[in-house]
């Protein structure tokens, strides 16, 4: 017999690798459901709060994304989630706040990055965003001390749009839908 707690589990649909399916909006189509493009990037560290932040908008829904941050020796990976989208699927803007860690080892994907805001000029980042389903990764921004050794780096997917970061720390101009 299986208790009540283990039968609601399963009820929810919540059992090893099912997907929870999101509701969809109430609004009037067309709904896209494409391959989402990466049309503006904005990253900044405050050292004062000892964070990192990152904003991205896209020109439609994602399935969320990925910042990788190297150093040339090690590599960390942090997701990036949704934190606003348009009704009809039209954009999507995805937020990151990191803090930094005060031991380097403390460091965890999605909340703590062992690198601090004065380590930025040798840091390399890599930027993606993947379709509704999170199947695949459908669109990238490189930028930093060397973007292109991400090409070298098994372990991340490929991007070839590789940027330059102005002094306010926007890569992309024209950011300003996710604020």
């Amino acid at each position: 017999m299986r208790s009540p707690i283990g039968a609601l589990w399963l009820g929810l649909g919540l059992g090893a690798g099912c997907r929870i399916t999101p509701r969809q909006p109430a609004a009037d189509g067309p709904f896209f459901d494409g391959e989402p493009a990466v049309v503006a990037l904005a990253v900044a560290c405050d050292p004062d709060a000892a964070r990192w932040r990152l904003a991205a908008e896209t020109d439609a829904w994602t399935g969320g994304g990925a910042l990788f941050v190297t150093d040339g020796e090690r590599v960390e990976r942090h997701t990036v989630s949704s934190s606003e989208a348009a009704g009809d699927g039209a954009w999507d803007c995805l937020d990151l706040n990191l803090a930094q860690a005060a031991d380097p080892d403390d460091a965890a994907s999605g909340g703590a990055t062992r690198w601090l805001c004065r380590d930025t000029p040798d840091l390399s980042f890599l930027f993606v965003v993947s379709n509704t389903d999170g199947t695949e990764f459908t669109d990238c921004v490189a930028w930093g001390a060397s973007p292109s050794d991400w090409a070298d780096i098994p372990e991340v997917p490929a991007c070839d749009a590789v940027s330059s970061i102005d002094d306010e720390g926007v890569v992309m101009a024209g950011f300003e839908a996710c604020d």
